[in-house]
């Protein structure tokens, strides 16, 4: 494995820390810029051209049948898979920091609408969930895991605001660690259930989870 250094040559002001990538087989995205949209990509939605080490933003397109995807820093992503040969089909991507510094707490399903004629166009839908919802988030996870030939989506960890009854003047933008409680999410029905681990007492704001021949860990 080698590192290299990249070049942006354009869009510079819209990189940022906390932006995110996602891939569509060869089509790699940057998604997450510094601030709102504007008119020249009001998807906020790029894709990444590379060559030579030099690094061009390209604004991507959306279906019709797309919902509004603002930009997030630091939300949680993962990839969906297909089951037959691995490869990427859907992304999810919960929570994270809106421009205003807002935090979210929607979950959104990107897909590849199609890819003809070099033309990329993703759609982007907005999942509702029921239950016990997880509260709005930024630097937290999100993983797919499996077990018994079924699969639900596992949210974890990240850190909030102080709720609006426990804030002060001093001390209005304070955030906290989310509680240790683990969220299982039926991705079909966006059933969302919470669980609580005895072994874990304090919030994290990151989580690691592997899935390897059918089994979750």
């Amino acid at each position: 494995m080698t590192l290299q250094t990249l070049v942006a040559s354009n869009n510079t002001s819209l990189i940022q820390p906390g932006f995110s990538f996602f891939r569509f087989g060869k089509h790699v995205f940057f998604f997450g810029q510094k601030g709102w949209p504007k008119r020249s990509c009001p998807t906020g939605v790029f894709l990444v051209d590379l060559k030579n080490n030099e690094l061009k933003l390209r604004p991507a397109a959306f279906s019709n049948e797309s919902c509004y995807l603002p930009p997030l820093r630091h939300p949680a992503i993962t990839s969906l898979s297909d089951s037959s040969d691995g490869e990427v089909i859907q992304y999810l991507i919960h929570g994270g920091k809106t421009p205003n510094n807002e935090v979210s707490q929607k979950l959104y399903i990107i897909s590849l609408a199609s890819s003809v004629s070099k033309k990329i166009t993703l759609c982007c839908s907005e999942k509702d969930l029921e239950g016990d919802v997880p509260d709005a988030r930024y630097g937290h996870s999100i993983n797919v895991v499996h077990s018994r030939g079924k699969k639900a989506v596992v949210i974890f960890g990240g850190r909030s605001y102080v709720p609006l009854n426990q804030r002060t003047t001093e001390k209005w933008n304070s955030v906290v660690d989310c509680q240790p409680s683990i969220y299982l999410i039926d991705l079909q029905f966006g059933c969302s259930t919470t669980h609580a681990i005895k072994e874990i007492q304090d919030g994290f704001s990151f989580h690691v989870s592997i899935t390897r021949n059918d089994k979750s860990t």
